[in-house]
């Protein structure tokens, strides 16, 4: 989250033309940008209820302060992509700042704006005091906005910004940070950034600052500066007027690599530039090993960030028309409702009549309203959730594209599909009772009755029953109530109030409705925290199981490659043995007929053509053909796997 302070573009603008200007595009911000839209309003300060009036109260304080030439600020609080303020936190937000710039009691007009992926706040506070008429000096209103931010990101656990200014600590006092000393080197373009976000790849940039500046920094000559670079792979060209460092086939300009590699540094320290040689040049292409591919040219990257940016647009073209919707529905029915209780005021019943006609006809529209939250917030579920991260989104488009891509249009969000009773007026029956309208769930045992000026509450343990009556209570007096009893019910009564959005106008109360208010949102922030976790580990699971699969496989595959060369290796021994022994039978055939019994190394390789590491090798095959000839072998060693041919002897077994 980050606040900003916005200046005043017209200086010499009189305060009439700055307050209307003002007060215009932050309440209807279309009239200037069809693309803006004004989701949520408020005003503190006026007399007015009216835009109107709460206008030309502002510029006649302001005309009163004659003094000050722009009496008038202009703040503006942007939330991140993926965190949307509830109307409750709007206000808590407000709070806070108008606290932190002394501006508590002052006029104000905020509204929230949807025009970008940001959801942010415009605040227009008058410095005039609407009592005393006194100015608040224009001191550190800087510093009070940080002050702010910090304190409404701890209250609404909204996560806080990397480069903020002040933290809270556990104690709810304030810590400036210390501001992170300047970067010794250019840093990276957002290009790179974004490529290494992405990606998880170290992009071109990042390679060059981290081993060509270090090289370029020793340098003492042109020649030791290209031999440095060639070592690693990269190389420094004069482009232009200026010079670029080559990592591989990406060029980066000099002056990103480091403050001193620029060409005009370079010619001041080292002399007039030298190029490097041929040589130089082909070594430095043919010695990099790491060629990161630039964000302009990643097909992958570009097609990630084209889809994603598609599914935002669409999503917030649905969520644009679901608002619009949601809220033309809703004011359709509080217009209805405001007729439907002017024609029972037409009716001019009197007594009893009159008191049951508004309980039932209160009880009626309060469970209409119920029911149509309900359900809103069950279609905007719809439409809640994210695109998916690239690594995600990689392994899914290995899939089938077109559903998937249909899956994420047509939706990622949470809705609960459990059908649940309602716990709230919905869940009672009216029972009109002489003077009175007693609500029951169905056995005729009052919870709360509404008695006409006063709805009373009998089982107060009854958490439903008392969220009932206070809907009820809010559907006859204009969503406010008065909550009256014992402290303790008056507590609980509050905080259901709170937790319902009906206001509570007992000042003794306001306390106890912020301090639920704020549970109420740590509660949501925790649950989204849970979510998160839960999605987190699904990932990390599904991850574990990808690679388990895939070791399987990879597995799988070498043992059958290992299954194969161990068949094909055995095949050709087999073949290799299967001709050396038909080529030792005829060996000893040839010996048979010649009567010479004995074969030396030499003869025995050409007699069959085998290298006579074969020979050896199947020395004992040889053994076995001669037996199997009807031979006796004479030798000086036993073992035949290890027997020199030229030791053996054979002589025909003339007891055979």
């Amino acid at each position: 989250m980050i606040g900003k302070k916005i200046k005043n573009p017209k200086k010499s603008a009189p305060k009439a033309e700055r307050i209307t200007a003002l007060l215009e595009y932050v309440r209807t911000p279309e009239h200037e940008d069809k693309t803006e839209k004004c989701v949520y309003s408020g005003a503190r300060g006026f007399l007015s209820d009216t835009d109107a009036g709460q206008m030309a109260e502002m510029l006649a304080l302001a005309h009163d302060a004659a003094r000050s030439r722009d009496p008038i600020n202009h703040y503006v609080l942007s939330w991140r992509e993926d965190e949307h303020p509830t109307e409750l936190q709007i206000e808590q937000a407000v709070d806070i700042t108008l606290a932190e710039l002394g501006l508590t009691g002052h006029q104000v007009v905020y509204a929230l704006h949807r025009d970008t992926d940001h959801d942010h706040l415009h605040l227009v506070v008058s410095r005039v005091h609407p009592e005393t008429g006194k100015v608040v000096k224009q001191g550190l209103d800087i510093e009070a906005l940080h002050r702010a931010v910090a304190r409404i990101e701890r209250e609404e656990a909204w996560q806080r910004c990397d480069n903020a200014r002040y933290a809270v600590r556990e104690d709810g006092t304030l810590e400036k940070r210390q501001r992170r000393p300047e970067p010794s080197g250019p840093s990276r373009s957002d290009g790179a950034r974004e490529y290494e976000r992405y990606t998880g790849s170290q992009s071109a940039e990042r390679l060059a600052q981290e081993r060509a500046a270090p090289v370029i920094a020793r340098a003492r000559s042109w020649a030791e500066l290209h031999q440095g670079l060639t070592e690693i792979g990269m190389r420094y060209e004069r482009k232009g007027s200026g010079a670029i460092v080559w990592v591989g086939e990406h060029p980066v300009k000099a002056s990103k690599v480091a403050r001193g590699a620029s060409l005009s540094a370079l010619t001041k320290r080292l002399g007039p530039f030298q190029p490097a040689t041929v040589e130089q040049a082909a070594n430095a292409k043919r010695q990099v090993k790491e060629r990161p591919e630039p964000p302009h040219t990643d097909p992958i990257v570009a097609e990630y960030r084209a889809a994603r940016a598609e599914w935002y647009r669409e999503r917030r073209a649905q969520r644009t028309a679901l608002r619009s919707r949601h809220g033309t529905e809703y004011r359709a029915m509080v217009t209805r409702h405001r007729e439907e209780r002017g024609e029972l005021a037409a009716a001019h019943l009197r007594g009893d009549a009159a008191l049951v006609g508004r309980s039932l006809l209160a009880q009626r529209d309060a469970a209409e309203r119920a029911a149509t939250r309900e359900r809103q917030r069950k279609e905007r579920q719809r439409l809640a959730g994210h695109y998916p991260a690239i690594d995600e989104w990689r392994r899914l488009q290995g899939q089938q594209t077109g559903r998937y891509r249909d899956s994420l249009l047509g939706g990622r969000g949470r809705e609960d599909e459990t059908t649940v009773h309602p716990r709230d007026i919905r869940a009672f029956i009216a029972d009109v009772r002489g003077a009175a309208v007693a609500y029951h769930r169905g056995d005729h045992r009052a919870v709360f009755t509404d008695a006409g000026r006063r709805v009373q509450v009998h089982d107060r343990e009854d958490q439903d029953g008392l969220v009932g009556a206070l809907q009820l209570a809010a559907a006859k007096w204009g969503g406010k109530v008065s909550i009256q009893g014992s402290a303790k019910f008056r507590a609980r009564a509050a905080r259901a109030a709170a937790r319902e959005g009906i206001r509570v106008v007992d000042a003794d109360l306001a306390e106890i409705v912020r301090d639920e208010q704020r549970q109420a949102q740590q509660a949501a922030a925790a649950e989204q925290a849970r979510a998160a976790e839960a999605e987190r580990q699904r990932a990390a699971v599904q991850a574990e199981r990808e690679r388990q699969a895939r070791e399987a496989a990879d597995a799988e595959r070498q043992l059958q490659e290992q299954e194969r060369v161990e068949r094909e290796g055995q095949a050709a021994l087999e073949a290799e043995l299967a001709k050396a022994h038909a080529l030792t039978q005829g060996l000893i055939n040839d010996m048979v007929s010649s009567g010479d019994f004995t074969c030396s190394d030499a003869e025995w390789a050409r007699a069959t053509s085998i290298d006579m590491e074969v020979v050896r090798r199947e020395c004992a095959q040889w053994a076995v053909a001669a037996l199997e000839a009807g031979w006796s072998l004479y030798t000086e060693t036993l073992d035949f796997a290890q027997v020199d041919p030229s030791t053996i002897s054979v002589r025909q077994d003339l007891g055979r």
